[in-house]
């Protein structure tokens, strides 16, 4: 028939928590070995009890995947470290690219797209300037109303 489901609700007799821990510690060990005998998995576990006292389990030692744990996490951290700085690099490049002055392209060096995008960059400038130039024109013809 099985055991009745107990009711999850803390401990408050410090004795019994010790007890219970003590208890549960094993039985989550014994699913840990057992988890990586299944599934040929390298489990670690670290649990404190109640008095504040380390118990490890590992398999096949708990400072063995620690270690690979520790080294998976300064490989990720030094990986992000090296994408952070080739995006400022890559930032530094592009906002040097941006000040240089449309004039010093060397029309040469360009393939037939850049060409193309070339041209429609210079065709949009000189609509520009040109629509700028009608407005101040413009703008300059027309009498100030005065009160």
């Amino acid at each position: 028939m099985g055991r009745p489901k107990v009711k999850l609700e803390r401990i408050e007799d410090k004795t019994q928590q010790i007890i219970t821990f003590s208890k549960r510690r094993k039985e989550l060990f014994q699913k840990a070995e057992e988890l990586s005998i299944l599934c040929d998995a390298e489990v670690g576990v670290l649990v404190f009890s109640p008095g504040k006292k380390p118990f490890t389990f590992g398999q096949p030692s708990f400072d063995s995947v620690a270690e690979r744990y520790l080294a998976l996490q300064k490989e990720e951290n030094r990986r992000d470290k090296v994408e952070a700085e080739e995006g400022s690099h890559r930032d530094k490049v592009e906002a040097e690219l941006a000040k240089k002055w449309w004039l010093d392209t060397k029309v040469e060096d360009l393939g037939l797209n850049e060409l193309e995008e070339y041209t429609v960059a210079l065709q949009e400038l000189k609509n520009n300037v040109s629509s700028k130039a009608d407005e101040i024109a413009t703008s300059k013809a027309t009498p100030y109303n005065f009160i």
